[in-house]
């Protein structure tokens, strides 16, 4: 590799990383926000509530990657362009493809890293992060213990245990159940305490009383003096841990269990899983040849009618939904699977062509005019849109 190569794509991975960095965190933390009840109503401690935020982290990288790698690759470029190193570069004698492979190879190992994130990492990391929340919820009953709180073990049943005495008991149990429609209970005694037997959790009351209203409103109170409440089931165990199609590995996908419940209820979830699974992962490369074809690297920066950075992402962006779009409709439609292997492919075929050409993808005149006419009705004069297309019109003026 040539020092110029080296220089660009040491550009190029500065951008990538700075950028990579921020969407990770940006789209993580989006992430966190919505799962953060979990873990705050279980009571767990800040190295929990890390652990399980960051096996958040593999199923993100995949999306992440790609933008990264086409805003590093445009602002590179188009920083170049600007400051006119491409035009020195060039009149060195240095040729486009020494200028390009460090891009193509910036996205060649994106491409690369997204594979094995999504279907290697990803499951895994998946596979702990649902058996984590099970271990939560199954130790949520303990939690609400040492809270002492009162608090809601599921719809309609609610705990709270007024504290701990010395020997370990647990003191002033109160239960209120109305799960059963129509039927009230209310279970209140003065010790108890909370034991396993045969892998179920049991609440063993001592020395209280049940209150039952019945439908009719008849009100019926019962003493006791040792009551067993069986919790077992509001407990989610680790074997209850429930596999989606995206959580799988690839290999499994391609053969999954005839007795998984999901292949049985949805088999085409898992053909539509393993196609988005053999195509998206090349997104990042594709990406790379969208930013090639939409800076260039020998076009000054001022024959440009917009920002080339915004014209990559742009693009990226479409291709993007595009894709999404096309991922959306392979489940009830078998015979567009050809599509998603269609799509990067073309792409990339069309921005070869630019790129070969040393051509430079660009807005077509008549959509220029036409969002620049919206802009002034819009913004009463257009004063910011007329600046930011302004080299297009003298672009024409210089060439009539």
């Amino acid at each position: 590799m040539s020092v110029i190569e080296r220089y660009i794509l040491r550009r190029c991975v500065m951008f990538f990383l700075a950028a990579l960095g921020t969407s990770l965190l940006v789209i993580w933390l989006t992430q966190v926000l919505m799962r953060i009840d979990i873990i705050a109503q279980s009571g767990q401690t800040t190295w929990v509530f890390l652990k399980v935020a960051t096996l958040l982290l593999p199923s993100l990288l995949p999306e992440a990657l790609p933008f990264s790698v086409v805003f590093a690759i445009a602002m590179t470029f188009d920083a170049m362009n600007t400051d006119s190193e491409f035009a020195v570069i060039n009149s060195a004698g240095t040729s486009r493809v020494s200028i390009y492979r460090p891009a193509i190879l910036l996205g060649l190992v994106a491409s690369l890293a997204s594979f094995t994130s999504a279907n290697v990492v990803d499951p895994i990391a998946k596979l702990e992060f649902r058996r984590q929340l099970s271990e939560i919820n199954a130790d949520m009953l303990s939690q609400v213990i040492q809270n002492g709180t009162f608090q809601r073990i599921e719809d309609g049943l609610y705990v709270q245990i007024g504290g701990q005495l010395p020997g370990g008991d647990l003191s002033r149990i109160f239960v209120a159940d109305s799960r059963e429609e129509g039927i009230d209970l209310v279970y209140y005694s003065k010790r108890g305490e909370l034991i396993k037997a045969e892998d179920r959790n049991l609440l063993v009351m001592i020395d209280g009383v049940i209150n039952r209203k019945a439908p009719t409103g008849e009100l019926s109170v019962i003493k006791f003096t040792s009551y067993a409440f069986d919790l077992s089931a509001f407990s989610n165990a680790a074997a209850g841990i429930v596999m989606f199609p995206r959580d799988r590995t690839l290999p499994y996908l391609l053969n999954p269990d005839p007795n998984d419940p999901h292949y049985q209820y949805r088999p085409e979830s898992f053909r539509a899983e393993v196609h988005r699974r053999l195509t998206d992962w090349v997104n990042p490369l594709v990406f790379a040849m969208i930013a090639l074809a939409a800076v260039g690297c020998s076009r000054p920066h001022r024959q440009a009618s917009v920002s080339p950075t915004l014209m990559a992402v742009s693009l990226a962006l479409d291709f993007r939904l595009i894709a999404l779009f096309l991922n959306g409709l392979l489940e009830r439609n078998q015979w567009l699977e050809f599509s998603v292997y269609l799509l990067p492919l073309a792409t990339c075929a069309v921005c070869a062509w630019y790129i070969a050409r040393n051509k430079t993808i660009e807005l077509p005149d008549f959509l220029v005019d036409w969002v620049k006419r919206i802009g002034e009705r819009t913004v009463g004069g257009g004063t910011v849109l007329s600046r930011i297309f302004a080299r297009n019109r003298s672009r024409h003026a210089g060439a009539a």
